[in-house]
């Protein structure tokens, strides 16, 4: 039987979408659509305050991290001035598809706790148990992480004050701005997003200048690094590459490739965050016309941001700069601003002090990123005990404050972040960074292509249950309509797998020449592998205490709809173009 869910006017109407019944023929699809609507909003509720200019703010400040400013030199000394380019350029592309995907089940289904609640509802209950745990996973590691990069970076000065007392000052700030409510702390990444946004621009304006000659040196550098010896390394090695004709690991076109999908793993990281505009569904306070645009925009903006300024730095610092950090060994004194290409540019000009002054704003940019990944992680903790069966679990981890501030769910995702602590006590701080960072991107690669499969369940799903079409004009008109699909969410599906599956072929590659000791081959295989093995165990785990199947078709009859009522109540966007625009930069 078909179900129309529009009004003789062709649009889908106000009380469909919000979810009313008619109680008095209850049919069982609307019953069991009013035990998830119960489900989602058993005690309190996150507070719904968030406003456009507020969710791009989190989503930039969780996105644009010391990942790029310092890693970026790592990948030229990699794969070369052209092939740091290739890598962001691809790891973008993985992450335009996947976000094509989320921005428009988003603008149909608005609810939170978005991220596990679509592959749970358009595949398999047990697999969005695995991507919610996985994803929460993914931010604790990812807030340890940044934690102990803020706190070594000021090792740049010397100081002689323990690290330790480093990780507890970052540590108080982290928790200060999560616990004062979502209105102040979405305040205050409004202001660190424009902070980013000007510090990405004045870089790259520097970095021009630089190459035009500017600076106490006065050298004209031009496009002396893009000749054809520089654009590429001889091939992948992981040690440090000191003369283009140098002797590699592996040579030639094989090697290139090697150290390109090397690198574009490695740069998968640096896009960690684009999908915060999602998260933020259980917050925003018009998530059906919010959510959408705000996630295509960050996409689009961390795409322009990493290409552009990889491409200006690369003009200035070529794979043979002794500064440059290989892929292992890195040495402790090299675990700070020192090793990022803008700073090597820089100090190569002959301008003293700024360096120092970049310096501290890279320590800003991870504090600042650290805050993003508690708050992220405390509510996919938050959404998933609101889903738990566990009774104590729901009155206690899903519950919130007055003021509609998830206190213990940040507590218990906090916890984690005292891992900053173990980094820090090791003679290595280059080991456990690279495994908390690794761990935490792998995972976030399982949630990736776990979205993307969920899309295409989603779409199917409409020509089964024939209560929407994506063809029908008045679709476009209501929710957005991503692109070109299903190409984009296949290749995003496949390209995660892919990346997982061979993102640690480089240790294997060193078992078998004998060039890597036990321990650090377990180390590294134990953060290659890890959270993807973790993902399937929660999977497997699920699946077998509940016993439960793969979500058919017939059931998606109530899947297009959201499960919170007033969100179809929302303004119209502003007729006015420069009020739209201003809207969103406020």
């Amino acid at each position: 039987m078909r179900h129309n869910y529009t009004n003789e006017d062709g649009d889908y109407p106000e009380d469909k979408r919000a979810g009313s019944v008619d109680v008095e023929n209850i049919s069982q699809e609307a019953e069991d659509r009013r035990r998830d609507i119960n489900r989602l909003t058993r005690g309190e509720s996150l507070d719904r305050t968030l406003r456009r200019h507020q969710i791009t703010g989190i989503a930039i400040s969780g996105t644009i991290g010391t990942g790029f400013f310092i890693n970026c030199g790592d990948f030229i000394g990699l794969s070369g001035s052209v092939g740091v380019i290739l890598s962001y350029l691809f790891a973008g592309l993985i992450v335009t598809a996947v976000m094509l995907c989320l921005s428009e089940m988003v603008s149909v289904r608005p609810v939170p706790g978005a991220i596990f609640e679509y592959p749970k509802l358009y595949v398999d209950p047990a697999l969005g148990f695995a991507v919610g745990f996985t994803y929460w996973l993914a931010y604790c590691m990812s807030c340890a992480t940044l934690t102990v990069s803020t706190a070594v970076l000021t090792r740049y000065w010397q100081f002689p004050i323990d690290i330790g007392w480093v990780i507890v000052i970052v540590l108080i700030g982290v928790a200060s701005s999560n616990i004062f409510g979502v209105a102040i702390y979405g305040n205050i990444e409004w202001v660190v997003k424009w902070f980013k946004l000007i510090l990405v621009l004045g870089l790259d304006i520097l970095m021009i200048s630089i190459n035009l000659g500017a600076g106490p040196k006065g050298e004209y550098i031009g496009g002396r690094y893009f000749s054809s010896e520089y654009r590429f390394t001889p091939g992948f090695s992981d040690t440090h590459i000191d003369d283009p004709h140098q002797k590699v690991d592996i040579q030639g076109g094989g090697g290139v490739l090697l150290a390109l999908w090397t690198t574009t793993t490695l740069a998968q990281h640096a896009f960690i965050g684009v999908e915060l505009p999602v998260v933020t569904a259980g917050e925003a306070k018009y998530p059906r016309r919010d959510l959408p645009k705000a996630s295509r925009r960050i996409y689009l903006i961390s795409n322009l941001v990493y290409v552009v300024s990889a491409l200006i730095v690369a003009f200035n610092v070529p794979f043979t700069n002794p500064n440059l950090s290989p892929l292992h060994g890195a040495a402790n004194d090299s675990i700070t601003g020192h090793r990022s290409p803008f700073v090597i540019a820089i100090v190569n000009a002959g301008i003293t002090h700024l360096p120092g002054f970049v310096n501290a704003v890279f320590i800003f940019a991870a504090w600042t990123a650290a805050n993003t990944a508690l708050y992220v992680a405390s509510r996919t903790l938050f959404s998933l005990s609101k889903n738990s069966d566990i009774r104590y679990v729901r009155e206690t981890i899903g519950r919130t404050s007055s003021g509609g501030t998830p206190l213990v769910a940040i507590g218990v995702s906090f916890l984690f972040a005292f891992l900053a602590f173990f980094g820090a006590q090791q003679g290595d701080v280059q080991k456990p960074l690279g495994v908390f960072s690794r761990i935490a991107t792998t995972s976030i690669l399982c949630v990736y292509g776990c979205e993307c499969l969920a899309f295409l369940r989603f779409r199917a799903g409409m020509a089964h249950v024939r209560t929407i079409d994506r063809n029908d004009p008045k679709y476009t008109k209501t929710y957005y309509k991503s692109p070109r699909q299903p190409f984009p969410a296949y290749f995003g599906l496949i390209a995660c797998f892919l990346l997982v599956l061979f993102n640690g072929w480089d240790t294997f590659f060193r078992i078998s020449r004998r060039t890597i000791s036990g321990s650090d081959a377990a180390v590294e295989l134990l953060a290659a592998y890890l959270g993807p093995v973790l993902f399937v165990v929660f999977y497997i785990l699920y699946k077998f205490v509940n016993g439960t199947q793969i979500t058919g078709y017939p059931q998606f009859r109530n899947a297009y709809t959201p499960m919170e009522t007033g969100l179809d109540r929302e303004p119209p966007e502003s007729a006015n173009k420069i009020r739209r625009f201003l809207s969103w930069i406020k």
